[in-house]
């Protein structure tokens, strides 16, 4: 298992499994099939306990590339401006990042908006 290229070690996926009981509505089975959403939510909704064990299990590398290739929604503003911090300690808060915003592009698919990251190329 891996998330962006990261290979994931026996504790890491026992952390991520154990993620359930944070998104009890999700199955388990998509929990570990999409590793890096259940890792963003997890640094997300997660309580100071969890944020702990996640900086010791997980490379600072791994969360910034989790952070950084996250989608709209998946952060609320203050775990964005948190992280960030975190893993950039030397960060002023005026140059972290926009979060994602997503936004309706021409052309119109299918009578569906065609949703975008807004960091995403088109």
């Amino acid at each position: 298992m891996q998330i962006h290229g990261h290979r994931l070690g026996p504790e890491q996926r026992e952390f991520l499994a154990g993620c359930k009981y944070l998104f009890w509505w999700e199955s388990p089975d998509l929990l570990m099939a999409q590793p890096e959403k259940t890792l963003a939510k997890a640094m997300n909704e997660a309580a100071w306990e969890d944020w702990q064990r996640i900086e010791a299990l997980f490379s600072p590398v791994l969360l910034k590339d989790v952070l950084g290739k996250s989608a709209f929604g998946e952060f609320h503003a203050g775990m964005w401006n948190y992280w960030h911090k975190r893993l950039n300690p030397d960060l002023q808060f005026s140059d972290i990042p926009p979060m994602p915003k997503r936004f309706a592009d021409s052309p119109i698919e299918d009578g569906q908006a065609f949703w975008l990251n807004s960091r995403e190329q088109i």
